[in-house]
C-alpha cells in the first residue's frame, strides 16, 4: 500500500468515527433528558446514578411546588415546615375556610373552638336545623331536648309512662315537654354521654357542637393523640399543624427514614428534597449497586 491509498484510508477511517460520534451524542442527550423526565414524574424507571448536579435541583424543586400543592389540597403528604412564610399563611387561610364549611354542614371533623362571628352564629342554626330534620325523620341521633314544644309535639305523642324510658333510649319518639326538669336534666346527660361515644368512635354520626368543655377537652387530646400516632406511621389524614414541636421532630425523621428507603427502592412516592447529600450519595450507591447486579447476573 503506498502513502496516498494510506492517507486515503486513514482520512475515510476519521469521517467514520467522526458520523458515529456524532449520531451517538442525540441519543445520549435523549437518554438523559428521558431520565430526568422519569425522575420528574416519579417513576420507577428514574435512574439517580445518572442525573447531574443541575438535574437534581430541578427535581428538588419540582418536590417543593407538589408538596406546596398537596398542602393547599391538605393532603396527608404535606410537609408545612418547608413552606414559605407566605405560603403557609395561605394553608392556614385554607385550611380555616375548610373547617368553617365542615361545621356548616355538620362534619364530625368540624372543630368548633376554630368558629366565630356570624360564622359561628350559622353553624349553631344549621346544626339545630338538622337535629330537628333528624327528628322528624326517626332518626336515634335526634336530641329531643333542644326541640321547641310544638316541634316535640308534632313528632311524638308517646305515652307518658314509657316517654321517659324512650327519652333515656334516644328514641325521636320522645316528647321532653312531659319532661320533669329532673328527667330532662338526666335525659341531656345520657343523649351527652352517647354523643360523646360517638365521637370517640370516630363516627360519622358524632355532633361536637354537643360536647361539654370536659368532653371537648378529653376529644382534644384524643384527637391529637390519634393525630401524631397517624403522622409517625405516614397514614392519611394526618394534619402537620396539630403536632407540638417534640412530635413533628419525631414525625420527620419517621418520613425522612420511610423516604430514604422509598428512594432505595426506586419507589414513585420518593421525595428527593428531604434527602440530605449524604442519603443521596447513598440512594445514587444503592442504584449503581442494582445495576451491576442486573448486568452480572
Amino acid at each position: 500500500m503506498n502513502m496516498l491509498e494510506k492517507s486515503t484510508k486513514l482520512v475515510l477511517l476519521a469521517y467514520v468515527g467522526a458520523i458515529t460520534l456524532s449520531g451517538a451524542q442525540p441519543r445520549q442527550q435523549k437518554a438523559t433528558r428521558d431520565n430526568l423526565n422519569a425522575c420528574l414524574n416519579g417513576s420507577i424507571a428514574c435512574d439517580w446514578s445518572l442525573l447531574s448536579p443541575a438535574d437534581i435541583n430541578e427535581l428538588t424543586e419540582s418536590a417543593r411546588t407538589r408538596n406546596y400543592e398537596n398542602c393547599t389540597r391538605q393532603s396527608a403528604n404535606c410537609d408545612i415546615s418547608r413552606l414559605t412564610p407566605a405560603q403557609a399563611a395561605e394553608v392556614r387561610t385554607a385550611a380555616a375556610r375548610a373547617n368553617v364549611s365542615r361545621c356548616l354542614q355538620g362534619s364530625s371533623l368540624c372543630d368548633p373552638s376554630a368558629v366565630s362571628g356570624q360564622d359561628a352564629l350559622q353553624m349553631k342554626k344549621n346544626s339545630a336545623e338538622r337535629n330537628f330534620d333528624r327528628c322528624k325523620n326517626g332518626a336515634a341521633t335526634c336530641d329531643p331536648t333542644r326541640l321547641s314544644a310544638a316541634e316535640a309535639k308534632a313528632i311524638s305523642d308517646v305515652a307518658a309512662r314509657r316517654n321517659l324510658e324512650k327519652c333515656h333510649s334516644g328514641a325521636p319518639s320522645c316528647d321532653p315537654t312531659r319532661l320533669s326538669h329532673a328527667e330532662a336534666a338526666s335525659v341531656r346527660t345520657s343523649f351527652e354521654r352517647r354523643n360523646a361515644d360517638r365521637c370517640v368512635r370516630g363516627s360519622p354520626d358524632c355532633d361536637p357542637l354537643l360536647l361539654t368543655p370536659d368532653q371537648v377537652r378529653e376529644m382534644t387530646a384524643f384527637s391529637k393523640k390519634q393525630n401524631y400516632e397517624r403522622c409517625l406511621s405516614g397514614k392519611v389524614r394526618c394534619d402537620p399543624t396539630l403536632l407540638t414541636t417534640a412530635e413533628a421532630d419525631n414525625v420527620q425523621r419517621a418520613a425522612r427514614i420511610r423516604n430514604l428507603d422509598r428512594c432505595k427502592h426506586g419507589a414513585a412516592t420518593c421525595d428527593p428534597s428531604g434527602l440530605t447529600a449524604p442519603e443521596i450519595s447513598a440512594v445514587i450507591e444503592e442504584y449503581r449497586n442494582r445495576r451491576k447486579l442486573r448486568s452480572n447476573p
